[in-house]
């Protein structure tokens, strides 16, 4: 006998009992971790909120509420997927370059420092990234939370004096540290300085203080200005962070270092 959702007779058996819907049985629940469960649909999530530039804290609460988990589940979820996307951008970004990773052709550096703002990007942002694209023929590349410039046969560094923070830049002299907040700013590890080159268009190039860069002398880090007070840097795949410096710690002359570390991606 099946019992309908409704207030009428109880219908019984018989020869167009088959023609009687019987009440949706919901199909059970399969049984997956929570991480199995959700996984893809929270990577489109951060994927989308991420690309508008959504900070962490209201990605991880939109994670929260759409999927009904305590905050520290999606905050978990949020830094498990996050950490993955990282290593296959990363990884991409290696297999298209492999080339100039395997020959270690790479700007001799100490380890770098840095640290990203979890800000979007203003659209001063959007319009200073044409440089990157447009300007010259150099390559840029980038990695470990720092941009480099790859300056090709024809490209002119301009051996200008630049105006940045409150000081005013010139080629030969050696800076510290770009930047003053530690959420938006540039330094190098201890012993290891940056040392102003020059520029091309918006782009300003500085080498290290290495002896014995032979080799490597057309690749620099790189720092597109965007104003006296303002730096823009590309850290990784469509990600970027500005450097704002209002007071610049600049040296004459600093201790040479004789043995450099490779840029690694990994």
């Amino acid at each position: 006998m099946w019992k309908l959702k409704y207030d009428g007779p109880v219908l019984p058996e018989g020869p167009f009992s088959h023609l009687i819907k019987s009440p949706r049985k919901e199909p059970p629940l399969k049984q997956l971790t929570l991480f199995e469960t959700l996984e893809d649909q929270v990577r489109t999530d951060i994927i989308k909120l991420k690309n508008k530039f959504i900070r962490k804290g209201t990605v991880i609460k939109h994670i929260a509420k759409k999927h009904e988990l305590p905050l520290s589940k999606a905050k978990a979820l949020y830094e498990k997927i996050v950490e993955e996307i990282r290593h296959e951008l990363e990884y991409e970004y290696y297999i298209k370059n492999k080339d100039y990773f395997d020959l270690n052709k790479a700007l001799p550096v100490g380890v770098t420092w840095c640290s990203t703002s979890q800000g979007g990007c203003s659209n001063q942002h959007g319009a200073s990234n044409t440089a990157l694209q447009e300007a010259v023929s150099m390559q840029i590349y980038f990695g470990r939370g720092a941009m480099y410039a790859k300056v090709e046969e024809g490209d002119q560094i301009q051996r200008v004096p630049i105006e940045l923070g409150d000081k005013t830049l010139h080629p030969g002299q050696y800076v510290k540290r770009l930047g003053h907040k530690k959420r938006s700013s540039f330094e190098m590890k201890d012993g290891w300085y940056l040392r102003y080159e020059g520029r091309i268009d918006e782009i300003l190039l500085f080498s290290v203080n290495a002896i014995g860069t032979e080799g490597t002398d057309n690749f620099y880090y790189a720092f597109v200005q965007i104003t006296p007070n303002d730096l823009l840097v590309q850290s990784a795949q469509n990600a970027f962070y500005d450097v704002h410096v209002e007071w610049l710690e600049v040296y004459d002359e600093v201790p040479m270092q004789e043995t450099m570390q490779q840029l690694s991606l990994f």
